[in-house]
């Protein structure tokens, strides 16, 4: 198949799955596509599974489009089985819920959870694994590009520099007070009300005010580490970066974003790169790294 004509490549933090896009000029009937893999560098930056290809003829000719996932992808479209487990372990799930999809291993230790995991009708494999890594107190988990599942540890972030002096660079940076949490008041016991009080300085700072309530008392997974954790992505999304920048940039999301000599570092929470007409372009968000 030639090179396509142009592509589209997303990633961000907030969908375990990265999405892809490409666009082709066809001589001829074009074969069923079931996979995709994107090479840069002689190193493998995607690989998926095709959603949809789409063939479309005109007196221009024919262009075949085609939409695919990585393989995260999998365990977002897939149910698990609902039950529920009695201290499980993260080789009882793998073997249980993972094998049977195609994955051939994990990454990690053969993790002992220390409480019942419930599934429940309609969720997903992800929101199982996800679930399983939370009562466990772990990282969520990711999939890598050669298909190997990774839980209980984050994936490595490296320092991307950017030069606000690049010809063609746009940077923007906005404010959102409206992300801020300034209190959480959480009931743990069913004998009390919502006595544990947990303050943000930082919101107080900048004049945040949001207060939630959290009730640990019936559902565990609302304990205090739990919104200690909604108060810091709160902290993170006060302020954010996006930079627009001609070329492609290798990165990914998680590594740290660093504009010139500027002591401010952002995590990058989102990734777009397009390759088209007008050549190739990489849009990076970003929030301020705590």
């Amino acid at each position: 198949m030639s090179k396509p004509v142009s592509m589209s490549f997303v990633s961000s933090s907030d969908a375990p799955a990265d999405s892809l896009k490409l666009t082709f000029a066809l001589n001829g009937e074009a074969e069923e596509i079931h996979s995709v893999r994107v090479l840069s560098g002689g190193e493998t930056v995607f690989f998926g599974y095709a959603d949809e290809q789409t063939e479309t003829v005109s007196a221009k000719g024919t262009i075949l489009t085609v939409r695919a996932r990585s393989l995260a992808a999998i365990l977002l479209d897939n149910e698990a089985r609902p039950g529920a487990y009695c201290l499980p372990t993260m080789d009882m799930i793998f073997e249980q819920h993972l094998r049977p999809l195609g994955f051939a291993g994990y990454s990690g230790e053969n993790i002992v959870c220390k409480g019942d995991l419930v599934v429940t009708k309609g969720m997903s494999e992800w929101e199982m694994l996800s679930l399983f890594c939370s009562i466990c107190g772990i990282d969520k988990p990711y999939v890598t590009d050669d298909g190997i599942i990774v839980i209980g540890e984050k994936r490595k972030a490296d320092t991307v520099l950017i030069d606000r002096n690049s010809p063609g660079i746009r940077l923007s940076r906005s404010i959102k007070r409206s992300a801020l949490i300034s209190d959480i008041y959480i009931r743990t016991s069913k004998n009390d009300g919502y006595i544990y009080h947990m303050e943000n300085d930082h919101a107080k700072k900048h004049k945040g005010l949001k207060v939630r309530y959290f009730n640990a008392a019936d559902n565990f997974r609302r304990s205090p580490a739990y919104a200690g954790r909604v108060m810091s992505a709160g902290n993170r999304g006060f302020m954010t970066c996006s930079a627009e920048i001609a070329g492609i940039i290798s990165c990914r999301v998680g590594d740290i974003m660093v504009i010139g000599t500027g002591k401010e570092k952002y995590r990058i929470t989102g990734l777009r790169y397009d390759l088209g007409i007008n050549g190739e372009k990489t849009t990076i968000t970003a929030e301020v790294e705590e």
